[in-house]
């Protein structure tokens, strides 16, 4: 059995978490749906995060953790919109 973690996020800090075990690979996605609540939720194994679910009527974003994220959050530090 794997062990899971499915995090709540609000203004990009955890509210709420819950920890779970599965069988198989498909079954984390059916307790995310299970727990849905409408807010942005990340699915995590270990130090690994899998998936990030947007909150309800928010439109799919880049990933925190893929490149083009990355890369964005770079590109705006550099030409100062960011600190």
């Amino acid at each position: 059995m794997a062990g899971y973690r499915l995090y709540f996020l609000s203004d990009e800090h955890i509210q709420d978490a819950v920890a779970f075990e599965c069988d198989s690979h498909e079954d984390p996605i059916k307790t995310v749906r299970e727990h849905a609540d409408g807010r942005v939720m990340e699915l995590w194994s270990g130090a690994r995060m899998l998936r990030r679910f947007p909150a309800e009527g928010e439109p799919p974003g880049p990933d925190r953790h893929s490149a083009g994220w990355i890369l964005s959050q770079a590109f705006q530090r550099a030409v100062g919109l960011t600190h």
